[in-house]
């Protein structure tokens, strides 16, 4: 759900810049006797009275039933004079937000538009800024994020009079949505730089309402933490956000089932804690608890206290059936059911997993939550049959999905077909570029130009199969190799096993390992290993996988925290949340990657760049 907090946002600052325009004394009274006509009889209100009655509807409509909106209307329309402007602009708005209900969003922006057309006729800069904002949104909400950015960045353009203050906030609520739908195109940086300029303008505007603040930290905590994977950037975002909220809005609970999100992914369990109990004790709105027990569930499933986990779970269901929200009733139910599968109670989990299946079946936008569940549920129909089974598969499953995956083969696949297409358009550019420039000279040598480009198609043919070739030995030998580090795996820890018996045998019954090796506890055995043996180690399934210099991995049971604190003191250092490195087998580095000697090249996190680079200055 985090990634629908920054439209949720958006809309509230749309309502909020389209309020800020109209009258503050538009008043629901009864309509006044004062009326006019015009030369065939009709009775017209007041212009400034008919027009306080139309923006009252409109700002008090996402409070009010379809049918009361459209009662009203009723009512207002006909006594609204022609040449009455502002009034037929805020209909016209009106009428397009009650067509984007119905769901006709086409007939919305003819709307909008009519509304913009009239608004023309007067000076009113914030006016034109929230029609087009409006336009912006149904576009948006049709997944054509790139014409919205280009409709905000229009209106942005909009110039302000000086001393209009509403017209700069509009500016601010523009670029806010202009960052939302950069990221709903995947370019984050682009909208972190548009949310960095728009946070700068709330200090150059002096504007004063702290929901734009909490609206540009939020949407940037985000982007850190689900796209970017920067949970530390994420935690201090949304640390921003709840500070500029204010004290008795019902958001402050959304932001800090966030950041103890953060804390739990940083491994910060005692602050999560602290957060999540603030939550519990002090938020009075269900919806909020959801997640807070969510979170708790999730720590107990880490501490293997399965049964905890359920009742905290199932607290969080009952809180999400009393929001009587979908989203968060399916969200507990998944988590529910993986619980019950953990803990054992498979006949439990099995209805659970069936209805959160059919509901993500049914939603094509859920397909990833789909996929991220399919394996609990596989698992748990086979351990309905064979529970022992079962768990061979998990086993099984933890150890090698994360070398050759589905997933990352696909992704393999798009980038060759990628470049495929990329040497085929420069092919064809540079076929045309000498077509060009020998025009002349080859105007009646047709045969020519046909075996040029025979010959060009020949070669991308043949390319083409000398790389699927490549392709099919590197696979093979990619598995040759890893077949190879497996057996060599085996041998030393044969070797190894053999050493420790014969020290054993010298040694009294009270021997401890060496101080100089460290304890890897893998799925069925303990590895002694050298800490200078150990090139990299990364976070890897719910444990570690320890890189070492001969080339073979050990994957390890054990949080990679808990390696860190013994190997810090080592010349090991952290490069990501996930990776930490030995110093002394890194090869060089720059500001963005490092690699070890080994020729792998490994990420650095932006969060460490500092301490990175003031190590090897």
């Amino acid at each position: 759900m985090r990634h629908f907090i920054p439209l949720l946002f958006t809309l509230i600052l749309v309502i909020l810049g389209i309020t800020t325009t109209w009258s503050q004394n538009a008043k629901s009274g009864t309509l006044p006797t004062d009326t006019e006509k015009d030369i065939s009889g009709t009775t017209f209100l007041d212009c400034d009275t008919i027009t306080q009655e139309i923006v009252d509807v409109l700002f008090r409509f996402s409070y009010l039933d379809a049918e009361t909106v459209q009662t009203k209307t009723d009512s207002l329309y006909p006594f609204l004079a022609p040449d009455c402007v502002m009034g037929n602009v805020y209909k016209y708005m009106l009428e397009a937000r009650t067509k984007v209900n119905q769901g006709h969003p086409q007939q919305a922006i003819s709307d909008y538009y009519k509304a913009l057309d009239l608004s023309n006729e007067i000076s009113n800069s914030t006016l034109k800024k929230d029609i087009v904002k409006g336009i912006a949104v149904i576009h948006s909400d049709d997944e054509r994020h790139h014409i919205s950015e280009a409709l905000v960045d229009s209106a942005y353009r909009i110039p302000c009079h000086p001393d209009s203050s509403k017209c700069f906030e509009a500016n601010v609520s523009l670029l806010i949505n202009k960052g939302l739908y950069q990221s709903l195109q995947d370019d984050y940086q682009s909208a972190i730089g548009t949310y960095d300029l728009a946070d700068s303008l709330t200090n150059v505007y002096e504007i004063k309402n702290p929901l734009f603040q909490v609206a540009i930290r939020n949407s940037l905590g985000n982007i850190y933490s689900s796209q970017l994977d920067d949970d530390a950037s994420a935690l201090e975002a949304y640390k921003s956000a709840l500070d500029a909220c204010p004290k008795k809005h019902n958001f402050r609970f959304a932001l800090m089932n966030n950041i103890s999100s953060m804390y739990l992914g940083l491994g910060e369990r005692d602050s999560a804690k602290t957060v999540i109990n603030k939550i519990i004790t002090q938020s009075e709105n269900p919806a909020r608890k959801v997640s807070a027990y969510i979170n708790l569930g999730r720590m107990d499933i880490e501490d293997k206290v399965y049964n905890k986990a359920v009742n905290n779970i199932k607290k969080a269901l009952d809180y999400a059936q009393e929001s009587k929200s979908d989203q968060k009733i399916i969200g507990a139910q998944n988590m529910l059911a993986t619980a019950y599968y953990l803990k054992g109670d498979y006949l439990l989990a099995k209805p659970l997993f069936d209805n959160v299946t059919q509901f993500y079946s049914r939603n094509p936008l859920q397909e990833a939550s789909r996929l991220s569940t399919e394996r609990y549920v596989h698992l748990n129909e086979i351990a309905l049959v064979r529970p022992d089974l079962s768990k061979k598969f998990s086993a099984h499953l933890t150890k090698h999905d994360s070398i050759y995956g589905e997933e990352r083969l696909e992704r393999l696949d798009n980038l060759v077909s990628k470049y495929e297409k990329k040497i085929l358009q420069d092919s064809l550019s540079t076929l045309k570029v000498v077509n060009e420039n020998t025009t002349l000279r080859l105007k009646y040598n047709r045969t020519y130009i046909i075996a040029l480009l025979l010959g060009l198609l020949s070669l991308l043919f043949i390319s083409r199969l000398i790389y699927k070739r490549f392709r099919r030995e590197q696979v093979t030998n990619q598995t040759l190799v890893f077949e190879s580090n497996e057996l060599k795996t085996l041998n030393a820890q044969l070797k190894d096993k053999l050493s420790r018996l014969s020290v054993q045998a010298a040694a009294t019954p009270q021997a401890t390992p060496p101080t100089d090796r460290l304890e890897v506890r893998g799925l069925d055995k303990v590895h002694l290993v050298a800490p200078s043996d150990i090139l990299y180690l990364r976070a890897e399934n719910e444990g570690s996988r320890l890189h070492l210099t001969d080339g073979t991995t050990i994957w390890s049971t054990q949080a990679l925290k808990t390696y860190y604190k013994e190997l810090e003191d080592k010349l090991f250092i952290k490069i990501f949340r996930s990776t930490i490195v030995n110093l002394n087998h890194i090869s060089w580095v720059n500001h963005e990657t490092l690699k070890m000697n080994d020729g792998e090249e490994l990420k650095i996190g932006r969060t460490y760049k500092k301490e990175i680079v003031e190590r090897f200055r």
